[in-house]
């Protein structure tokens, strides 16, 4: 798993969206909670809702936008158009309340053991410059919400709490950025790390 959002314990949705832009939704889940539905029964979410939020987000061109509002289990659909879907895996709650961003979508819960989707490793979403966007909601710290591995990026929370933003370049040079106020009081936050 090369692109893994959210090994913390979550219930939401993340909206991810990648270019000079990306964005991500995610909030804490019970472990009991956790839902598995076939693949072979879900379709694809119908289209992105006009105006607000999501088309704030498409007009950027990210490069990737899951918004997970998908109601099933099994794949999480791009809609940025680039074709760029991911495989949900383990402990992923689907039909979960979303963040305030004005669109009524569902979200996913994460389980803050085995939940994840992972893209495989495009090279699309290795740009020279990027931006991690992402809406959470939790009350546990520690976790990561967004990877890109080997010489990638990592929008995460430290065990304080706090909003973290990394970057290795291909020279393993590490470059982070830390919040300074802890986000894990049960409301939704904004994150963006660039």
């Amino acid at each position: 798993m090369d692109m893994i959002w959210t090994r913390g314990k979550g219930i939401g949705r993340l909206l991810l969206a990648l270019a000079l832009l990306v964005g991500l939704i995610s909030q804490p889940v019970r472990p009991a909670l956790a839902a598995t539905a076939s693949a072979a029964t879900c379709a694809a979410p119908t289209g992105v809702t006009t105006g607000g939020y999501p088309q704030a987000v498409l007009a950027d061109n990210p490069l990737g936008y899951w918004r997970l509002d998908e109601t099933c289990g099994g794949t999480v659909y791009d809609s940025s158009g680039n074709g760029l879907s991911g495989q949900i895996n383990g402990g992923v709650t689907t039909g979960q309340s979303g963040a305030p961003v004005g669109d009524g979508d569902p979200a996913m819960g994460f389980d803050g053991s085995t939940g994840s989707i992972s893209l495989g490793d495009p090279a699309a979403l290795q740009p020279a410059q990027v931006s991690v966007e992402a809406w959470i909601n939790t009350t546990v710290a520690g976790g990561i919400i967004v990877r890109k591995r080997l010489f990638g990026y990592a929008l995460a929370l430290n065990g304080s709490g706090q909003p973290t933003f990394t970057i290795t370049d291909a020279h393993t040079a590490v470059y982070d950025a830390t919040g300074s106020t802890a986000v894990t009081d049960g409301r939704w936050h904004h994150l963006v790390g660039t």
